[in-house]
């Protein structure tokens, strides 16, 4: 339980690293996109961050947070499509810089990364709702 409270008290970070050692690797490889692929994966990304942006909203900055908090179970707005839309968001977008790249192997590196990170986030939130 330690672990994952501080995975989630530091889960930005890890995606943030990751993304970083994706443009480190791309500086070394030399790697390049056409542009109308690399213009739909930044229309992508955005769009991704305008709905995490709208889930956030309907949170509060509770959502921001190094601590779990939640006073009721959201039903509203994303909420009422899906269980976690920010997590959603983050996977979209962490998913499309990693592509925008030009490496075929980046979105696998992004995906380990998430899987990681989200493996301890979600169960250790779930423990904390279900409470």
């Amino acid at each position: 339980m330690r672990l994952r409270r501080f995975i989630f008290s530091t889960r930005g970070l890890y995606l943030f690293v990751t993304l970083l050692a994706i443009l480190w690797l791309k500086s070394r490889t030399g790697s390049s996109i056409s542009l109308p692929l690399y213009l739909t994966l930044l229309v992508i990304a955005l769009a991704a961050q305008v709905f995490r942006t709208w889930a956030a909203g309907f949170v509060g900055t509770t959502a921001r947070g190094r601590e779990t908090h939640a006073e009721v179970l959201l039903t509203a707005g994303p909420y009422a499509y899906v269980r976690n839309p920010m997590y959603l968001g983050i996977l979209i977008l962490v998913t499309a810089v990693a592509a925008m790249s030009g490496l075929w192997y980046a979105p696998l590196i992004a995906w380990a990364a998430y899987a990681f990170v989200y493996s301890h986030v979600i169960p250790y939130e779930e423990v904390y709702l279900r409470e």
